[in-house]
């Protein structure tokens, strides 16, 4: 009786849990996963406003006080750089290079014949043609030709620069033709007849006051 009594005692009810213990220590972090997949592009935001004009670079073409350039230009918004026009003596130049530097000369040449531009013979005081006095006015032209350009005979070494080309002026203002004038068509020079007639007379320039320009 007394060892059942026992067996009864001890099987009774469980007890309530105890207090959750503290927190225990952090431990170390693990090692990054690995990356997953790029996304795909997102859509291009609008353009943006042009920004200003930087200033031109060294290379670029810049007027200078009395040399300005000049451009060709189409409706489209081309535009290209077309020569020099001399401000001083108001006429276009291209450069040149001779024995007095690289100069800036404006003017054309006479043609074969001995004209320059609308067909104005030029004229000469000697018999050698070596003299400009003049154009010849007259023919299909309704102005002056402004500057001529004769050039100097070639230098005697391959070597050598030509000499500037002697320029002459015309002004626009005819006069009466002097009584014994020469021309040289060409063929060589000849007296031409010029009685009753006028031209524009010539003023030699001086080659030392074009604009000259050095190599950089």
């Amino acid at each position: 009786m007394l060892g059942v009594a026992l067996l009864v005692a001890g099987c009774g009810s469980k007890g309530d849990p105890g207090p959750a213990g503290a927190e225990g220590a952090r431990g170390e972090q693990g090692p990054a996963g690995v990356a997953g997949p790029a996304g795909a592009p997102g859509v291009a935001g609008p353009q943006g406003p042009a920004g200003a004009a930087g200033p031109a670079g060294k290379d670029a073409t810049q007027n200078g006080t009395r040399l300005v350039a000049k451009y060709l230009t189409t409706p489209d918004g081309a535009r290209a750089f077309a020569g020099w026009h001399d401000m001083q003596l108001g006429a276009d130049c291209a450069f040149m290079s001779t024995s007095a530097g690289m100069l800036c000369v404006p003017g054309t040449t006479p043609d074969s014949a001995g004209s320059v531009p609308g067909g104005l013979p030029v004229l000469y005081s000697d018999s050698a043609c070596t003299v400009v006095i003049g154009a010849e006015a007259g023919g299909c032209a309704t102005a002056p030709p402004g500057f001529v350009q004769l050039p100097a005979p070639p230098p005697n070494s391959a070597c050598k620069l030509p000499a500037p080309p002697a320029l002459f002026a015309f002004s626009p203002t005819a006069v009466a033709a002097p009584a014994t004038a020469y021309a040289n068509d060409g063929s060589g020079c000849a007296s031409v007849q010029t009685t009753g007639g006028t031209i524009f007379p010539a003023t030699s320039v001086d080659a030392s006051t074009l604009v000259a320009a050095s190599v950089e």
